[in-house]
């Protein structure tokens, strides 16, 4: 018995989440190096944290097989990032892991509720887009406070109010803009 021959387009396929995976890791580490140049100066934190919705895009326009592929390639990208702006490594395990824990949530929140292919031209779309910035990334603001407060002996409160903000204007923010720019290629 012969094994039928590969189709052509098979190699390119095969390709694909490798280009997608250096394209994403490319995008958030562009999008926390420049979050990084608008920190102040008292506790590196930051108004807006763009890599939050950088990140849930990555996830909600890829296909979940993809989705741990894309959550390592961030976590590790996000803590060379955190550890060139020279952020203690395990604060920055810490961050990330709560960064990724949280992008995950909210993808599955929103594919959960919204099925694939969410492009926030539904009011379903945008209500599960806002719940998830809000209670998925509360509970991924605690981890980070807890972090922090254990860590670095930062106040638990003003930290997780200034991550809850920071990651939910990211997310609401900078997630529709990237889902729709891909709709208009």
């Amino acid at each position: 018995m012969t094994q039928a021959a590969a189709p052509a387009s098979q190699p390119s396929q095969e390709k694909w989440p490798i280009f997608r995976l250096a394209a994403i890791a490319l995008a958030y580490c562009c999008a926390q190096s420049i979050a990084f140049l608008f920190a102040d100066n008292k506790d590196l934190f930051m108004s807006v944290w763009p890599p939050a919705g950088v990140c849930l895009a990555a996830l909600l326009l890829s296909p979940r097989r993809l989705w741990p592929a894309i959550a390592a390639t961030i976590f590790v990208v996000g803590n060379a990032v955190n550890l060139f702006q020279h952020l203690p490594l395990l604060n920055s395990l810490g961050f990330m892991s709560a960064n990724i824990i949280e992008s995950l949530g909210c993808a599955w929140i929103i594919t959960r509720f919204c099925g694939h292919g969410v492009r926030f031209d539904r009011v379903k779309e945008v209500l599960m887009l806002l719940l998830a910035a809000t209670l998925v990334n509360a509970g991924s603001a605690c981890v980070g406070a807890g972090v922090a407060a254990m860590v670095s002996g930062a106040a638990f409160g003003p930290f997780w109010l200034k991550w809850l903000v920071a990651d939910g204007l990211g997310i609401l923010l900078i997630t529709p803009f990237i889902i729709l720019c891909c709709d208009l290629r």
